[in-house]
């Protein structure tokens, strides 16, 4: 029997971002003014021009993107792993637990996260900080609700009998029986959360209630470039296509994962 691969488009989707994280790091000029050099076109020195300040374009992209999709990894990752936590253990233990587990789950997810935002903007004010609260308080809900149930769902299956026939149980049982065998779906799920992430990110930062100017954050880039749109519409279209293109990317990997899923059994 031939082994099915996995096709190169997920594959070179993370690498892509991967790679484009990596380069965010670098330093670079993101503030400097120029304004004798407004508006230049694309040249060796400034490989997409500058902006209405003068300021080198792709650098400000490239410095960009650890606040636009390097903070909705991180807070993806945190979200999962706290939402998986709370999900197995509702679904281990049960009873009261799970039933509030449920009700916390359903009311969070009730409120649009960008309400959230708008909520702990009024009493922290903007920023990074109004953002990562924001998005914690409503990330981890989804996790949460389907770990609870894949995790009912392992604990009646026969692998987890046979652990229980063995001795095992607790926290042993949990997490080297059960945790392992739900992962997949929750890893697809944090990949698809993730883009979600990266757009409320970008729509707060967009609304002036997220991350502030001058931090080259791309959805408070392309309300920046908004006054200029008739007369240098490439200043909005660059972080535009910057955020669709990685949100596509990531879509592409979770659906293959999801595919994966299927053929495994999930």
């Amino acid at each position: 029997m031939t082994r099915r691969r996995m096709p190169a488009a997920p594959w070179i989707a993370a690498v892509a971002i991967a790679t484009l994280l990596l380069l965010s790091f670098k330093h670079f000029d993101t503030t400097t003014q120029n304004l004798t050099n407004r508006f230049a076109a694309p040249s060796r020195d400034y490989l997409l021009g500058t902006d209405h300040l003068g300021r080198d374009t792709f650098a400000r992209l490239l410095a960009g993107a650890k606040y636009s999709v390097g903070l909705a990894v991180v807070l993806s990752v945190a979200c999962a792993a706290f939402g998986t936590s709370i999900g197995v253990l509702a679904g281990w233990l049960g009873g009261t637990l799970g039933a509030g587990v449920d009700r916390i789950v359903d009311s969070l997810v009730a409120i649009p996260a960008i309400i959230f935002g708008l909520v702990l903007t009024a009493v922290m004010g903007p920023g990074i900080g109004a953002v990562v609260v924001a998005v914690s308080i409503a990330g981890w809900t989804p996790y949460a609700r389907m770990a609870r149930n894949l995790s009912r769902t392992a604990l009646g299956s026969e692998y987890a009998l046979a652990a229980m026939a063995y001795g095992q149980s607790g926290w042993p049982l949990l997490y080297k029986h059960i945790v392992p065998n739900i992962r997949g779906p929750l890893v697809t799920l944090m990949c698809m959360r993730c883009a979600d992430v990266i757009f409320l990110i970008g729509g707060l930062s967009f609304l002036g209630i997220g991350i502030q100017l001058p931090i080259p954050e791309w959805g408070a880039m392309i309300a920046d470039a908004r006054p200029y749109l008739t007369h240098a519409p490439q200043l909005l279209i660059y972080p535009a296509v910057g955020l669709v293109t990685v949100v596509v990317a990531l879509s592409v990997i979770g659906r293959n994962l999801q595919k994966g899923e299927h053929r495994h059994g999930f």
